[in-house]
């Protein structure tokens, strides 16, 4: 699907101008047809106060509709390899695991500790490798149920894994 719509829009210019219904196909099968319209707006913010280019700070990213800070995070950390802490569900609930942090009752994205300790752990280089590591630890060890533990390369540093 994204190799698709890359072709149909490889530019910020070109997604701007895409007819919204042909981008709406594309999407639909990843459950994005309402984000089209956002989508479109990204673009044309994009050409007209950013000249046509991502930009690639936290704060310019969180100026474009759509955009929060797991996704500004991601764009800076997996597309720019800028050093920049991403925190979604998954990975959210693997740093609390490790970081013995409680959950709470907050979601872990809107948990200030944990956004701090994603912080703190961000490597110095290979950023984007590590997120990406970070995002399949917590999807084939870290599950919300009957996480995996015992197979997981964390397992020594976690402090749910010892208490389990």
């Amino acid at each position: 699907m994204f190799p698709v719509l890359l072709r149909l829009c490889p530019t910020p210019e070109a997604l701007a101008r895409a007819d919204r219904r042909k981008v709406g196909r594309l999407v639909a099968p990843i459950g994005l047809p309402a984000r089209v319209k956002t989508l479109k707006e990204v673009g044309r913010m994009l050409v007209r106060e950013f000249a046509g280019r991502v930009p690639d700070t936290r704060p310019a990213l969180l100026e474009l509709p759509g955009i929060g800070p797991y996704a500004a995070g991601a764009i800076m950390a997996i597309g720019f390899q800028k050093s920049a802490p991403m925190v979604d569900g998954s990975i959210g609930r693997l740093l609390r695991r490790v970081g013995g942090i409680d959950g709470n009752g907050k979601a872990p994205y809107y948990d200030k500790r944990v956004w701090e300790l994603a912080e703190r752990l961000l490597p110095a280089s290979g950023v984007r490798e590590y997120q990406l590591a970070l995002l399949d630890v917590a999807a084939l060890h870290c599950r919300p149920t009957k996480p995996l533990c015992s197979t997981c390369p964390l397992e020594n540093i976690c402090s749910y894994a010892r208490s389990a």
